[in-house]
């Protein structure tokens, strides 16, 4: 469980990165490929969508942090549409 200080905490340290969210993304997925190179064909050569998925996603868990309940869900549900992506 986190506390409200932890909750506080992330919610501002997102509050940094929302506005930078398109370089964010950037940085995440070319990393992401830097590190593991042979996932990048599991994605589209345009990767607009995607990254406005992903920092979509993250947005949606940082503001659903004071409910466990209902973000958990979501989360397995993500982890299980990759898992049947093959990632």
């Amino acid at each position: 469980m986190l506390s409200t200080e932890d909750i506080m905490l992330v919610r501002a340290s997102f509050a940094q990165v929302a506005p930078i969210k398109h370089k964010a993304a950037d940085l995440f997925y070319g990393r992401l490929f830097e590190l593991a190179p042979q996932v990048r064909r599991m994605f589209p050569a345009d990767l607009r969508d995607q990254k406005q998925k992903l920092m979509a996603m993250i947005a949606a868990a940082v503001g659903a942090l004071h409910d466990l309940e209902a973000l958990v869900p979501r989360v397995k549900a993500l982890g299980m549409r990759h898992v049947a992506y093959g990632a």
